[in-house]
Order: structure tokens, then C-alpha cells, then sequence
């Protein structure tokens, strides 16, 4: 119940925001005749703004870090 609860929050955050987007996506710009934006559906809005964050793998280990400053500082 309560993941529910977030989620529907978090999607009346994404609301709110491609709200105030949407102008810039439909009217023009004062300069040119396209709009600034490229207009993008709620749906897919919704769908980047959610997307879960995934961050890369470390290729490199704690202990090959550790070693390589372990040398950086060694005095030789």
C-alpha cells in the first residue's frame, strides 16, 4: 500500500513537471517557427523521469585501488 501510495506521488511529480514543459513543446519559439522542445507523450515522459538509475560495474576492485596509491605514495 504504501509503494502504491509513492508511486502515484512520484507520478504526480512527473505530472507536474511535463506540465510546465508543454508550452515549450506546442508554441514556438519567438525566433524561429519550431517549438523549442520536442513534444514527448506523458506516457514516455513518465517512463524516462521513473527509470531506475543503474550505474556501471567497477571493473577495477577495492584492493587493486587500494594497491595502486599504496604505490603513488610509497617513496622509492
Amino acid at each position: 500500500m504504501l509503494i502504491k501510495a509513492f508511486k502515484k506521488q512520484e507520478e504526480k511529480r512527473a505530472w507536474d513537471m511535463w506540465i510546465q514543459l508543454y508550452p515549450e513543446m506546442l508554441l514556438p519559439h519567438p525566433m524561429g517557427k519550431e517549438p523549442r522542445m520536442k513534444f514527448i507523450s506523458f506516457e514516455e515522459f513518465l517512463k524516462k523521469v521513473t527509470k531506475p538509475e543503474v550505474k556501471p560495474e567497477r571493473k577495477e576492485t577495492v584492493q587493486d585501488i587500494f594497491n595502486r596509491y599504496k604505490k603513488a605514495i610509497k617513496p622509492n
